[in-house]
C-alpha cells in the first residue's frame, strides 16, 4: 500500500470473473449491466482507492494494542526475575506469565517526600528594650564576644539599669510594693530560675521577693529605686507597737485584772500589727517594666550597637548573631506533622550540608512553611539559591508486616483480602489492613511474615 492505494494480487487460475467491487467491473453499454471477464493475464495486480486516514489509523490501533500487551507481560515477568520471585499460575484461571509471587515482610513503612527550599537572608538577633521605653544612655555593661546570663544588667537608660530576666512574658506595669498578680508570678518564678533559692509564688511582692529585687542591682553594684515613704512612718508603728505589749502585760499580770482595759489593749495591738505591715508591704524596691528585657538562656554578644549618649528607642541594644542564611520550604499541612524544631533535614544532592528545622507554621488545611536554619556546610549558599531538601512525611515507626497494595483486593463478599501461595494451590484469605504508605499496606491481621501472596 502506498499513497493509499491498496493493491491486492489475483492468484493463479486464470478465467476468474472480478468481484463486483473490481474497477474493470460493470462495463458502460453491457445489456443488464451484466459482467465479463476481466483481461488483465493471470497474477496480475488489481488496485482500489480507499481512505488513507481510515487505513492508518486502524493499523495504528492495532499496533498500540499490541505494543501494551507485550510490556504489560515484559514487566510482569521482568519484576518476578529482578526481584528473585517466581511467576506461579493459580486456581484461579491466571496464566504464569500474568501473576507475580512474593513474601509479605515486616518493616517500618516511610514515606519520604522532597520540596524545594530557597535561601533566604537572616538578620541579626537582637535584644531590644520593651515597647514604648527609651532615653539616653547612661552606661553599657557588655561588650562584643562577652556571655550575656539572664540576671546580667545590659545597659543602663537615663540612670536606671535594664536587666535580662527569663520572665515568660513581658512585664506590662512597675512591680512596686503593695503589686499581686500573676505578672509577679511570673517576676518570682524568674528570680528563683537564676538563684534566689525557692521564693514563694504567690503573685505577691512580699519581704521576699523584694528581697531578692534587692540583691538583683546590689550584687552588680547597683542601687533600685526605693520607694521608702511608708518605712519612715514605720519607725512610730515599731514603737506603738513595742509600747502596747508592754502595757497589756503589764495588764493581765496585775493582782486585780481589768478585763475592759486588757480588752482595750488588744484592739490597739491588733490594729497597730496590721498598720505596720500595711507599712512594711508598702516600702521596698521597684522593678519598672522598661527596667527589665526578656532573656530566656545565656546568649553571647556578637556587637553592641549603642554608645553611652546615644539616645535610644526601638533600635537594637545589643546583638546575639551575626546576619545568617536560613532556607524556606513551603509543603502541604499532611506532610509536616511528624516535623519540629530540632529536627534535622536532609539535602539529597549535597550531603555536606547539614539543615535543622527552627521553626514549623501552624494553622489549618492548607500549605506550611517550614524554616531551616544551616548549622554546616553552606558557605556557598547565596539569598536566592534553590536547595531540594528531604523529609520524612509519613511512617509507622514500628516495623509493621506488609505487602504492595496491587496483592490486596475486595473479593466477592466485599471483604479485604489477599491470595496466598501453597505450593501450586492458591487461595483467598481474608485480613485487615492499616494505613497505606507509599504503595505498601500495613497488614494488622491475618498474614505473619514471610508467607507467599500472588498478585494476577
Amino acid at each position: 500500500m502506498a499513497d493509499g492505494v491498496l493493491r491486492l494480487v489475483e492468484p493463479p487460475g486464470g478465467g476468474r470473473r472480478c468481484s463486483r467491487w473490481c474497477p474493470c467491473g460493470p462495463r458502460a453499454g453491457t445489456p443488464n449491466g451484466a459482467r465479463r471477464s476481466c483481461s488483465r493475464p493471470e497474477g496480475a495486480v488489481r488496485t482500489t482507492r480507499t481512505s488513507s486516514g481510515r487505513v492508518l489509523g486502524v493499523l495504528a490501533v492495532l499496533i498500540a494494542a499490541a505494543s501494551a500487551v507485550n510490556i504489560w507481560l515484559a514487566l510482569a515477568v521482568r519484576g518476578a526475575a529482578e526481584s528473585g520471585e517466581e511467576p506461579v499460575g493459580d486456581n484461579r484461571g491466571i496464566p504464569a506469565e500474568r501473576s507475580v509471587r512474593i513474601r509479605a515482610e515486616k518493616r517500618v513503612l516511610t514515606r519520604r517526600v522532597r520540596h524545594p527550599a530557597e535561601v533566604v537572608a537572616v538578620p541579626a538577633d537582637a535584644l531590644t528594650l520593651p515597647p514604648g521605653a527609651g532615653g539616653v544612655v547612661t552606661d553599657v555593661f557588655v561588650a562584643p564576644g562577652d556571655t550575656l546570663e539572664p540576671g546580667d544588667p545590659i545597659v543602663e537608660i537615663d540612670g536606671r539599669a535594664v536587666f535580662g530576666l527569663p520572665l515568660a512574658f513581658p512585664l506590662y506595669r512597675d512591680i512596686a510594693p503593695g503589686v499581686r498578680g500573676r505578672d509577679v508570678e511570673a517576676l518570682q518564678e524568674a528570680l528563683t530560675r537564676i538563684g534566689w533559692g525557692q521564693l514563694a509564688v504567690d503573685g505577691i511582692y512580699g519581704p521576699e521577693t523584694k528581697r531578692a529585687v534587692a540583691e538583683l542591682y546590689s550584687r552588680v553594684g547597683l542601687s533600685p529605686e526605693v520607694v521608702d515613704a511608708a518605712e519612715l512612718g514605720s519607725h512610730d508603728l515599731v514603737r506603738q507597737e513595742a509600747s502596747l505589749r508592754r502595757q497589756l502585760e503589764r495588764a493581765r499580770s496585775a493582782d486585780s485584772v481589768d478585763s475592759l482595759l486588757v480588752a482595750d489593749l488588744e484592739d490597739q495591738l491588733a490594729s497597730t500589727r496590721e498598720a505596720l505591715a500595711d507599712a512594711i508591704d508598702g516600702s521596698g524596691p521597684v522593678l519598672g517594666a522598661a527596667d527589665v528585657i526578656v532573656l530566656a538562656s545565656a546568649v553571647d554578644v556578637e556587637r553592641v550597637p549603642v554608645a553611652v549618649g546615644d539616645r535610644i528607642g526601638a533600635e537594637p541594644v545589643v546583638e546575639t548573631s551575626a546576619p545568617s542564611l536560613a532556607l524556606e520550604v513551603t509543603a502541604p499541612f499532611d506532610e509536616v506533622a511528624l516535623l519540629a524544631p530540632g529536627d534535622r533535614v536532609a539535602a539529597p544532592d549535597d550531603p555536606a550540608l547539614s539543615l535543622e528545622i527552627v521553626e514549623v507554621g501552624r494553622g489549618g488545611e492548607g500549605d506550611r512553611r517550614i524554616r531551616l536554619a544551616v548549622t554546616e556546610g553552606g558557605a556557598g549558599l547565596a539569598p536566592g539559591d534553590v536547595v531540594v531538601v528531604e523529609f520524612v512525611a509519613e511512617t509507622t515507626g514500628v516495623p509493621v508486616v506488609a505487602v504492595p497494595a496491587g496483592f490486596v483486593f475486595l473479593d466477592a463478599g466485599g471483604r479485604t483480602a489477599v491470595l496466598v501461595a501453597e505450593g501450586d494451590e492458591v487461595r483467598t484469605v481474608e485480613v485487615r489492613t492499616g494505613r497505606v504508605i507509599d504503595g505498601m499496606v500495613e497488614i494488622v491481621d491475618g498474614l505473619t511474615p514471610g508467607t507467599e501472596v500472588v498478585a494476577g
